[in-house]
């Protein structure tokens, strides 16, 4: 008699279903507390970043924090994290207007990005992702050279300044 003998298992027509993809609302969530652990353990880390930490905090947990899905826009996607604002996206993950920082322009669209990043909470670093736009799943973008350079020469010769107290921006 051949081991496990008995009746061969039964397989069923259907097959077996999966947990539901989490719903929007908890992907925000999640993307909130994301972008507040890598503010608060890689972008603005430190004592002397204090000030600037607690302000993006503050705008972070605005009116519209639990709504919005946030994004962290640094210089560079391959080297230390430069921070240069912080940005509530449209609900369709289009554009993204800068509720924190002056040193990057004050709306944002996928042909400013050079790269998409993800913070990974356990490795407290932010992960390059595969993508080519803003998703769910995208925490930060880093900024082409381009755009952080033409907005430093915005800034010198004063164009856009007048909207920086409006746009929450102090970094």
């Amino acid at each position: 008699r051949a081991r496990g003998g008995g009746s061969p298992p039964h397989f069923s027509e259907k097959p077996p279903t999966r947990p539901h993809a989490a719903t929007t609302r908890e992907t925000r969530t999640a993307n909130h507390r994301r972008v507040k652990h890598a503010l608060s353990n890689v972008c603005l880390a430190g004592r002397h970043m204090d000030n600037k930490r607690q302000r993006a905090l503050d705008a972070l947990a605005s009116k519209q924090a639990k709504d919005a899905h946030w994004l962290i826009a640094v210089a560079d996607a391959h080297s230390v994290v430069t921070f240069l604002a912080l940005y509530a996206m449209s609900p369709d993950l289009t554009t993204g207007t800068r509720v924190y920082g002056a040193h990057a322009p004050p709306t944002l669209d996928a042909s400013m990005a050079a790269g998409y990043l993800k913070y990974d909470t356990a490795a407290r670093a932010f992960k390059s992702i595969g993508v080519h736009e803003f998703t769910s799943t995208t925490d930060a973008v880093a900024l082409a050279a381009a755009t952080v350079n033409a907005n430093k020469k915005k800034r010198r010769s004063g164009v856009g300044a007048g909207g920086a107290s409006s746009a929450g921006a102090g970094a």
